[in-house]
């Protein structure tokens, strides 16, 4: 079985933020069609004072270890505005990336 430790990250902590940002390198990196997101489009997005989804909406980002290594992320949406509008309280998930390793 395998265990991995799921965190929130925290936006003020460089490391966090840093894995989170280059997970996808990291498992993309020997597909030849992967096109990287420019990297300061990627940091924009995760900052609530700068990115202007964040006026009107909230995001959680989370990471997955296992061994101490980041093996995937998650973001998780709250668009208040289309929640409003359509009545409702959907939840968007995005920049979902995972390694995968066979289980041993």
């Amino acid at each position: 079985m395998i265990f991995m430790n799921l965190l929130q990250i925290d936006l003020a902590n460089r490391k966090q933020v840093r894995d989170f940002l280059s997970l996808p390198a990291r498992i993309y990196r020997d597909i030849p069609q992967w096109v990287p997101p420019l990297a300061g489009d990627e940091r924009l997005r995760l900052d609530p004072k700068r990115y202007p989804f964040y006026k009107q909406s909230a995001a959680a980002f989370i990471l997955a270890y296992q061994d101490g290594i980041p093996v995937g992320r998650l973001a998780v949406l709250d668009n208040r505005l289309y929640n409003e509008h359509n009545q409702e309280k959907t939840a968007f998930f995005y920049k979902m990336h995972r390694t995968y390793k066979k289980e041993l």
